[in-house]
């Protein structure tokens, strides 16, 4: 990937922030099937362990204050403007990602195919 390309009306844009998930082809029936829960936390106990990836540790037994069903997860994630990606392989996207300076997370590419 050598460039991307965003079009818009407004030509003050000087941030982007828009969440994308990607996801292999071969995972798509999982996603489509799949009951995601939406956990809610008090914030007090977490700090952020990498601020670009997302991800709050706490080292303190925490519960839960709410844990709600998302349903559909492609309609959740389009209702919620968070792009979507299916893609034959992962490994194009993760090769441009890490010559990028963009925020990213590869916390499942464990199961990503190797091609």
């Amino acid at each position: 990937m050598d460039k991307l390309f965003h079009y818009s009306e407004d030509p003050a844009i000087t941030i982007f922030q828009q969440m994308v998930i990607a996801i292999e082809s071969k995972w798509y029936p999982a996603v489509s099937q799949t009951t995601l829960y939406e956990y809610t936390f008090s914030p007090e106990s977490f700090y952020s362990w990498d601020e670009g990836a997302g991800y709050y540790l706490s080292e303190e037994t925490v519960s839960p204050l709410d844990v709600r069903p998302l349903g559909d997860l492609v309609h959740f994630l389009s209702r919620s403007d968070i792009e979507l990606r299916i893609t034959p392989s992962l490994m194009p996207l993760r090769d441009s990602l890490l010559q990028s300076s963009l925020h990213f997370s590869m916390i499942r590419m464990r199961n990503a195919s190797l091609t």
